[in-house]
């Protein structure tokens, strides 16, 4: 034992020593100092470069309009900021409100970005004090930060929509309510126009009679207005008792309009901005959304059942596009012509011929597979699509035209706007009789009707430009929009104003046009 721990004992001292020649350093370092260590250069290495750079630093002119545009020792054109001990940086301020937003990058924020500052003028007050002092200015220090020509083509969207806040021409020459016909209360038969992609759906699930089957007598389920969630479905509504029919897609497919609005002297109709409309009916038809909504909607159902609950409003059974054929044609042109909304715009303008598609198509038909072999000229086929001349987008093809046109001019109309449903709903039920505002869903109510889905695969990605093309094909279906809410009894004046406004904002090239064309009149 006595020779055991001798043995220990020296080995422990030759270990010792060992470790005294080597020197400190070469002792072993933790893993966890190496990785402080490292972490720490890293955040100061950033910490130094966010000194330098400050994309997003912004000095208000409002709070620092004496030490910032008023002190003394700056030029009477210059404005000169100081960033934490870095080199001061010049920015003229040019005379006019549109000269100085050409002279950098305008955001939504309303801050200048430039490459080391952002400065915000949100005050009216600090321009007017600086308009006169900076007339006379002229630049002279070598410090002033400028951007390359490149710079403004880069960012012309955005100054576009910058400037596109500025005021806009008078909606007035488009409002014309001479065509408004207003009936006594006894004497009106009313139906339910529902033009696809407007918030129908919603409003015919408070009606008795909101179903396909009531324009031909037969009765809808009973209380159907209980399945909608929340006050709203609690009782009927004066609406649901005076509406006769449903009006919808397929009667004007049928071409038998002109019939139905001769049996009543009253439509209720659903009108949207015509290109959201348009959005809604492309994105709902796009096949990678339809697969999507049917699987969702399938998983829906079953659970629903699984429970023992009613199905929800919203999952409903999502039909393919006609027949097996020309449901899989429609599904190529999608994806070989106009895979999404942007594509889309520009596709219009494809010149005929230019860009043709050609292959096969096969589809599973009764225990055999089909063949059948296609031609796509895809700006011709864009261009039918948008005008309302295809099937390939459904709704697009039977829209304001195709419901309006056959409407009588001595019919009394109601609208209910998508933009401001619930209101006019309240409003079309005290016109139409009701001693009270109906109850109206919350919008968590609202969202288990018509939103419950969730989002979906293809959105709405279209551009400024794609907007004016779209808008431009849509004239006609613009002019119906209008026109239907200058005949509207329930809307005043000024909600006509503010619903074209609304519209001006998405296409005010149009609306100009059509101002024009009005005034010429």
């Amino acid at each position: 034992c006595r020779q055991r721990t001798m043995s220990d004992n020296h080995l422990q001292l030759d270990m010792q020593k060992r470790i005294r020649n080597r020197g400190p350093s070469h002792r072993r370092i933790p893993l966890w100092t190496i990785f402080g260590i490292a972490s720490s250069a890293v955040i100061i290495v950033i910490f130094h470069v966010n000194l330098s750079l400050e994309p997003n630093k912004a000095i208000d002119a409002t709070t620092s309009n004496n030490n910032f545009l008023n002190n003394s020792h700056h030029d009477l054109g210059n404005a000169t900021a100081t960033v934490r001990g870095k080199e001061p940086h010049l920015y003229n301020f040019s005379q006019s409100k549109n000269n100085y937003h050409q002279r950098g990058n305008v955001h939504k924020s309303g801050l200048v970005k430039r490459p080391s500052l952002a400065i915000k003028l949100n005050s009216d007050t600090t321009e007017k004090n600086n308009e006169n002092t900076l007339h006379s200015s002229k630049m002279t220090s070598p410090l002033l930060a400028t951007h390359p020509e490149s710079s403004f083509n880069n960012n012309s969207n955005t100054l576009k929509k910058h400037n596109s806040n500025e005021t806009l021409p008078s909606v007035l020459p488009l409002i014309n309510r001479s065509q408004k016909v207003e009936l006594p209360d006894p004497t009106r038969i009313l139906t339910f126009v529902h033009i696809g992609k407007s918030g129908g759906s919603t409003i015919s699930s408070l009606l008795r009679n909101g179903c396909m089957e009531s324009i031909q007598g037969k009765p809808c389920e009973p209380n159907r207005w209980e399945k909608f969630p929340g006050p709203a479905g609690r009782s009927e509504t004066t609406a649901s008792r005076r509406i006769s029919f449903y009006l919808h897609t397929p009667h004007a497919e049928q071409g038998k309009l002109p019939d139905y609005y001769s049996r009543v002297t009253s439509i209720v109709a659903v009108a949207r901005d015509p290109l959201e409309r348009f959005f809604s009916a492309f994105l709902t038809r796009h096949p990678k959304n339809m697969d999507e909504t049917r699987s969702r909607n399938k998983r829906a159902r079953m659970i629903a059942e699984l429970r023992g609950e009613p199905e929800p409003l919203w999952a409903k059974k999502v039909w393919p596009n006609g027949k097996p054929d020309a449901n899989e044609e429609q599904r190529v042109a999608f994806r070989a012509c106009y895979p999404n909304v942007e594509e889309f715009a520009h596709c219009v303008e494809i010149p005929r011929g230019e860009r043709v598609y050609n292959g096969t198509i096969q589809w599973w038909w009764r225990d055999a597979w089909k063949y059948k072999n296609i031609s796509l000229d895809c700006g011709e086929l864009c261009r039918d699509v948008v005008l309302g001349r295809s099937e390939f987008v459904h709704h697009a093809r039977w829209g304001y035209q195709a419901f309006l046109n056959p409407l009588p001019q001595d019919r009394e109309v109601f609208v209910i706007r998508t933009n401001y449903l619930w209101n006019d709903w309240i409003h079309v039920n005290n016109l139409l009789g009701s001693t009270y505002d109906v109850p109206v869903p919350s919008k968590k109510d609202a969202e288990r009707v018509i939103n419950a889905r969730g989002r979906l695969p293809v959105r709405n990605n279209v551009s400024e430009k794609g907007k004016r093309i779209l808008c431009r094909c849509l004239k006609e279906e613009i002019r119906m929009y209008i026109n239907l809410l200058n005949r509207a009894v329930n809307l005043s004046d000024e909600d006509v104003r503010v619903t074209l406004e609304d519209l001006q904002r998405n296409c005010p090239e149009v609306v100009e046009t059509l101002m024009l064309e009005n005034e010429a009149r």
